[in-house]
């Protein structure tokens, strides 16, 4: 049986991405959280230390000048605001970023205010968080108050909805929005990798503070930050809605403000440099074998390093469309090598196929400990060195039997993802009698053969149709973490 996977990687190819200060991130140079903490370091380096109520009523002219403006879309150059602006049409109103600040409101429309993306109350409005401008935004006023200290996610039912399709509702427990049920705030589709790179930023900038906030969001980390539910979803909307004109401008007009840069604006690759290893599922399992670069690239090419066969390289833009497909693409010296790519930002989808096996294989020999492989398989204990070996040794089936109308067969059958016969008996040796650390199903298949062998279990499997099964499309990864 095959299974198709794809994974998708944000590109960024072009001549000048932002205007980053030349060796600005010469110091980001590790991987993971040692990257977050090194990129701390680099913009906890304020020029300006915001530690004051003037920074503060600084954001009001701040936000008059042009890189707050809409040059974008009605192109009209009224401020730009995410909880009202329709990127599809003509909004139901506009704000003048001279004037309308807030003030008082009672609808939609009436003045915008100082949007603090992390609440302001839960880090009792201190400073430097309070005048922090790379993760407060001008919005609309009563927006705002409905969005309240709610924090951020997918909204499955909406309790209200904002003239521009912002939402607030109960969270979606599922997709990768899965593992929270109270009360969120959803932005457009359009505007969620601002707020999450917000966020990210906020995590980063106060990572040496943020273990003594409590929040909806937090984790009690200063690694992570965010819960694995929150995470994911933060992540997820980086990746989905990329960088923009707008926030490089933004960008660059806080740089000049108060002295640092939001990193992940500049280098959204970094994201997925910090946070993808403490996800548990297949995609980011996958994307952390598989690395590209250079990313962003300034000459029109990337190279590609895993050791997955990739059977379909596609380079999407931002809007759907296909530009460019690599089918059966050629690895040469380790890599798949593209060249003359277009200038813009592109999802990167990459396509492989995993085998799974028949029953007739003996899957367990890629998974027990070398000295089991070696003992029970003595001329053929060495595992390929990428792969999967076309010689993988065989099931040893003992009888096909019936049980009520239902055929099946018994053996040395391994532990898997196939129709299986247990007993209350069996599941009491299999997961209750063994304590489980990380019960991963390549660590079952191993102590399910072993127990075999043993004499303690007797494993059978129905002789069944043969069900398709999809884990990444049908199971979360808190639902396939067994146990």
């Amino acid at each position: 049986m095959k299974q198709f996977y794809s994974f998708l990687a944000v590109l960024v190819c072009l001549n000048s991405f932002a205007q980053i200060p030349q060796g600005y991130y010469n110091n980001a140079t590790g991987n993971g959280y040692t990257l977050k903490t090194q990129l701390f370091n680099i913009i906890n380096n304020n020029n300006n230390a915001l530690t004051s109520s003037s920074n503060y009523g600084g954001l009001w002219t701040l936000f008059t000048q042009s890189a707050f403006r809409d040059r974008y879309y009605e192109n009209d150059n009224t401020l730009l605001d995410v909880y009202s602006e329709k990127p599809a049409g003509p909004d139901s109103y506009n704000f003048s970023s001279t004037s309308q600040q807030c003030g008082n409101y009672t609808s939609e429309g009436d003045c915008y205010n100082r949007e603090h993306t992390l609440p302001q109350s839960v880090w009792s409005s201190a400073y430097p968080m309070y005048s922090d401008a790379h993760f407060v935004l001008p919005t609309d006023g009563k927006v705002n108050g409905v969005r309240d200290n709610f924090p951020f996610g997918k909204v499955n039912v909406a309790s209200w909805t904002s003239t521009n399709g912002s939402k607030l509702g109960s969270n979606t427990n599922s997709g990768y929005a899965a593992g929270y049920v109270g009360t969120v705030f959803e932005p457009l589709d359009e505007f969620k990798g601002d707020i999450a790179r917000c966020l990210l930023y906020f995590a980063t900038r106060y990572e040496d503070q943020i273990t003594s906030w409590s929040y909806t969001m937090f984790n009690g980390t200063s690694t992570q930050v965010f819960t694995n539910t929150f995470t994911n979803i933060l992540v997820t909307w980086n990746n989905l809605d990329p960088v923009s004109p707008y926030e490089i401008a933004k960008n660059n007009a806080v740089y000049s403000f108060q002295g640092n840069r939001n990193p992940y604006i500049d280098h959204p690759e970094y994201v997925a440099a910090i946070w993808n290893s403490s996800l548990e599922n297949n995609t980011f399992e996958l994307e952390n074998s598989i690395s590209i670069y250079p990313n962003p690239s300034n000459n029109g090419s990337i190279a590609i390093n895993t050791n997955t066969k990739i059977d379909d390289i596609q380079l999407i833009s931002v809007n759907g469309q296909l530009i460019k497909d690599f089918k059966n693409p050629i690895k040469n010296n380790e890599v798949y090598a593209l060249d003359n790519l277009p200038k813009g930002f592109y999802f990167l989808k990459l396509t492989f196929t995993e085998v799974y096996f028949d029953n007739d294989k003996q899957c367990s020999w890629y998974n027990v400990p070398q000295h089991i492989r070696s003992r029970d398989w003595p001329n053929y204990d060495k595992l390929p060195v990428s792969g999967l070996d076309p010689n993988v040794p065989l099931t040893n089936f003992n009888n096909i039997r019936v049980m009520d109308g239902v055929s099946f067969i018994d053996g040395e059958i391994y532990y898997a993802n196939w129709p299986m016969i247990v007993s209350k008996e069996g599941n009491q040796k299999m997961f209750i009698d063994t304590t489980w650390g990380h019960p991963y199903e390549q660590t079952w298949m191993s102590h399910m053969y072993q127990e075999t062998k043993l004499g303690n279990i007797k494993p059978a499997i129905l002789l069944a149709a043969p069900i398709w099964h999809d884990r990444i499309k049908h199971y979360q990864a808190h639902e396939r973490r067994e146990n």
